[in-house]
């Protein structure tokens, strides 16, 4: 484990405070070196100092002002990933007094921190075609962002309307353990993935569905997303989507109910066609609850599987013996 769950809130919940309030003191979160990437286009690999000044000399500079909503957290203890989802509100005024253009954008930050819980990757995701945005960035003749070209892959309604579907074929393949049957719509037919639970590969469609149809799928028999929040990077093609998983772990047990909440991030890379190139699925595996339940399962799936065995062995003596 790299972070608990308590704390990559408690540092997610702070690096916000400071971006809103005191840039100078977001030195203390960064690691000598730091990589970004941002939905305006930027990214690179710096010292901290460097990264804040792009900051300073980017968004800074069009406002005076930033506060943003309550974040939605989900902790990757075992990979040290921080994502946060809250709602960005400030006031692009270039700093000028007197002027107001309050602008409101839903955005996604992927804090990635090292062992000594610095962070060493910062991912920004959020939709940079926001008409309130470029409209009072337009109005002050600020040409920043820089990536304001006519690239659309996904509208925001649009990536909107496939997180919702997307997320239904989930939760409905997990009834049956049939989600190569219900995600076709939403999946490429070539894939990556990448899953708090050390699982990732690349293959083809059948088989990023064949991996999970052979581990989570047959240890949950109902998986239900609640409230979930989505950022749509539009230029770019992600898909950000925050959430509370409630799910039924039963191993296919019989009779087994072991019902648990636990906070999901998925990020969805789509291409041209709307399908999803790259699918990761984030959570704290290391969860005390799902620890819990996961073992208990793994229990009596072990025992039931002994008696299987023993009841074969046992048939064939019969067989043998005559008896």
């Amino acid at each position: 484990m790299i972070i608990s769950a308590e704390e990559g809130t408690k540092l997610g919940s702070s690096f916000l405070s400071g971006m809103c309030t005191a840039e100078e003191l977001m030195l203390d979160f960064f690691a000598d070196t730091v990589e970004w990437k941002w939905s305006d286009g930027s990214e690179g690999k710096n010292t901290p100092d460097v990264l804040l000044d792009i900051m300073k000399n980017g968004w800074g500079s069009t406002g005076s002002y930033c506060t943003y909503t309550k974040p939605f957290v989900c902790v990757d203890t075992d990979n040290g990933k921080i994502v946060l989802t809250f709602t960005m509100i400030a006031n692009i005024d270039a700093r000028m007094a007197g002027v107001t253009n309050i602008i409101m954008n839903p955005s996604t930050y992927i804090l990635t921190v090292n062992k000594d819980k610095k962070i060493v990757r910062w991912e920004g995701i959020w939709n940079n075609k926001n008409e309130s945005v470029l409209k009072a960035l337009t109005s002050l003749g600020i040409d920043y962002p820089k990536v304001a070209d006519d690239q659309v892959i996904i509208t925001r309604e649009e990536g909107e309307t496939f997180a919702a579907k997307y997320l239904k074929a989930i939760s409905n393949g997990y009834f049956d353990n049939s989600h190569a049957e219900k995600c076709h719509d939403f999946v490429a037919d070539t894939v990556s993935w990448d899953w708090s639970d050390g699982t990732k590969g690349s293959g083809t469609y059948y088989e990023f569905h064949n991996v999970l149809s052979k581990t989570w799928g047959p240890m949950i028999a109902s998986w239900i997303p609640v409230d979930p929040t989505v950022v749509v990077d539009t230029s770019n093609g992600i898909i950000a989507v925050s959430f509370n998983a409630v799910a039924n772990i039963t191993g296919g047990i019989m009779g087994e109910n072991n019902s648990m909440q636990l906070p999901h991030f998925i990020l969805l890379h789509l291409n041209k066609d709307h399908k999803a190139f790259k699918v990761s699925c984030w959570w704290d595996n290391n969860d005390a609850t799902l620890q819990a339940i996961v073992s208990k399962i793994k229990a009596k799936l072990s025992t039931k599987t002994k008696e299987k065995i023993h009841a074969k062995h046992s048939k064939g003596e019969e067989v043998m013996t005559g008896q």
